[in-house]
């Protein structure tokens, strides 16, 4: 009795609930409301218990003595969802972010300014038992409480329209075959503006930038490191369309005091927090291509990089500016372009000078400027270098000096063979001569007969 009872008010609670419509969502073609994202339900001797795992309240409160014969059953989901932006050129897949997990509802897409169209593509965990249900699309800027909301059948095939800088609520609905349990997946699909004219980030080989990038921070300054030769920047563009150019300015020497205060230990900033590590995604926005800057920054020195951006439309410009500056190493020390770091003493085949180890000219094993070469580098096999006033000089070795031992191993092998063929035809003509002697031996002892 206490059972019954119990399923007739949920009866009536569900009537309540089919005949108003649940904030938030746009009413189906069929009348019903669409389920909140996350809900469950429970069956009770077969009458549906609808459980929100959002917050709201339960719809039912059983008393712990009753007994409850029945299963839960697991609400159904999708398999896969995709959105991409179809062309001539080909289907482009655009990134869903977070990324998609059966057990997350929610999720944004963004479209470059030249995708006006996007197509979404789902497939259901389990084909035999679950299948997509509603499909519905808000496009008042992505608000689906505002009426007259479109709500259309699943079409794989279909291209839907956005507006430029507008925002789409693309929902889908999951359901079973034989029953009453559903679930509601939405994706919020946006199209970039042609006008933007900021970087999505800019990534910097080695040290950070400071201040820490944002897309509206135009002025930069940049530490190089004493090893760093050159100032890497990785910029990514905000838009595919965008285009990104870089210049760098003329060298300024700094002075020793600024040089110094380079030199010594500095905190990086924590930069994974703030750009996370990109993994190699094959497909959607991810798969955009960055664009790479390298400019050279000599010791002791800072010069000025400007980027422009120009707009997708190409009506727009945006500027950044980063001062890049490169220390020296202290006095006495020289920087070692071989180890990488500053050294008291060059290594052979280098010489000090202006705070570097510069290499030595060509074929010189020691020197101690451009001009003055102490020894030369040792000979090969087949070339010698000789000392003249200061610079050494290549020839190349004689053929009897280069290949010494090929040409006494000839010799040899020669001579080899040569006394090997007199020995043989020594033997044969002493082989002959004693036939003959016998032959002759033979003839007069039968004449003497």
């Amino acid at each position: 009795t206490e059972l019954r009872s119990t399923g007739t008010e949920l009866r009536s609670h569900q009537g309540a609930l089919s005949r108003r419509q649940r904030p938030g969502y746009p009413p189906s073609k069929l009348g019903f409301p669409l389920q909140r994202p996350g809900a469950r339900s429970w069956f009770l001797w077969g009458v549906p218990v609808w459980v929100s795992v959002q917050g709201a309240p339960m719809f039912a409160a059983l008393s712990v003595a009753s007994v409850i014969v029945g299963c839960a059953v697991g609400a159904p989901s999708l398999s896969h969802l995709y959105v991409i932006h179809r062309s001539g050129a080909g289907d482009t897949p655009v990134d869903i972010q977070p990324a998609f997990t059966p057990s997350r509802h929610e999720y944004e897409a963004r479209l470059s300014w030249r995708e006006d169209t996007f197509t979404v593509m789902a497939e259901v965990t389990d084909a035999t038992h679950d299948e997509i249900g509603e499909v519905y699309i808000c496009t008042d800027k992505g608000d689906c409480s505002r009426k007259k909301q479109t709500i259309a059948l699943m079409d794989r095939e279909r291209e839907w329209p956005i507006k430029e800088g507008g925002l789409v609520r693309f929902g889908v609905q999951v359901r079973q075959k034989n029953g009453k349990d559903q679930t509601e997946y939405s994706v919020l699909i946006s199209r970039a503006p042609g006008n933007i004219v900021q970087l999505t980030s800019i990534d910097v080989d080695g040290p950070s930038l400071q201040p820490p990038f944002r897309a509206d921070q135009s002025d930069y300054i940049l530490h190089l490191s004493v090893s760093e030769e050159e100032a890497v920047l990785h910029c990514q563009p905000a838009d595919i369309g965008q285009l990104v150019y870089a210049t760098a300015g003329a060298v300024n020497g700094l002075s020793t005091e600024e040089s110094s205060k380079l030199s010594e230990p500095r905190m990086l900033t924590d930069a994974l927090s703030m750009y996370p590590v990109k993994s190699d995604i094959m497909a959607g926005e991810s798969n955009h291509a960055g664009v790479v800057f390298r400019f050279p920054v000599p010791m002791k020195s800072k010069r000025g990089i400007d980027i422009r951006v120009t707009s997708a439309d190409g009506a727009s410009h945006g500027y950044y500016n980063i001062e890049a500056s490169r220390p020296g190493c202290i006095a006495g020390m020289y920087f070692d372009d071989t180890q990488s770091k500053c050294v008291q003493y060059c290594s052979n085949g280098f010489f000090p000078d202006e705070g570097t180890c510069k290499a030595c000219p060509r074929f010189c094993a020691r020197c101690t400027s451009m001009a003055r070469c102490i020894s030369c580098k040792g000979n090969s096999k087949s070339l010698t270098y000789r000392l003249h006033n200061g610079q050494c000089d290549e020839a190349s070795k004689p053929f009897f000096t280069r290949y010494t031992n090929v040409f006494l191993g000839s010799v040899l092998a020669l001579s080899l063979a040569a006394l090997s063929i007199l020995g043989i035809s020594a033997a044969f003509f002493c082989i002959r001569r004693k036939r003959h002697a016998d032959d002759e031996l033979q003839t007069l002892t039968e004449s003497t007969r």
